[in-house]
């Protein structure tokens, strides 16, 4: 079920979810709140010079981040506190992965995002849907800054 397109629809339909939604917040947190708080990425411009690096930079954040953070952040920490109930269990995870991330500015869309994919593992049980958003999600993000 999760290898079919109804198997990964959900975690495909809350990435687009999430670019708009971070879309809003980058242009919200531009005309309103302090520069601290506008989102930067979070992956250094000169990864984008040398092929050599790209590839390590792709091989990290597209295939590693998103299987040991799902493994970590959603198996370990969300599933330990589970029992506290979801709200709880998934705040504390959500935070602890924004903070993570080690920009000020992408604290409150991570910590949204966190949530999308505890959401995701906590609604189907399997931790295959939170990782293959946090795919999506890392490899839109890639294609994106390899493009610029």
């Amino acid at each position: 079920d999760h290898y079919t397109f109804w198997g990964v629809w959900r975690p495909a339909a809350a990435v687009i979810a999430a670019y708009l939604l971070v879309a809003g917040y980058v242009y919200f947190a531009r005309a309103v709140l302090p520069g601290f708080l506008v989102p930067e990425s979070t992956v250094p411009s000169g990864i984008s010079r040398e092929s050599s690096t790209l590839a390590i930079a792709f091989a990290a954040t597209v295939v590693g981040a998103p299987l040991s953070e799902e493994l970590f952040f959603r198996g370990f920490v969300f599933g330990g506190l589970s029992k506290w109930g979801f709200w709880p269990a998934a705040a504390i995870s959500a935070l602890l992965f924004a903070l993570v991330h080690f920009d000020p500015g992408s604290l409150i869309p991570f910590f949204g995002i966190g949530i999308a994919m505890a959401w995701l593992f906590w609604s189907r049980g399997s931790l295959w849907d939170s990782v293959l958003f946090h795919f999506l999600f890392n490899f839109t993000s890639f294609l994106i800054l390899a493009s610029g």
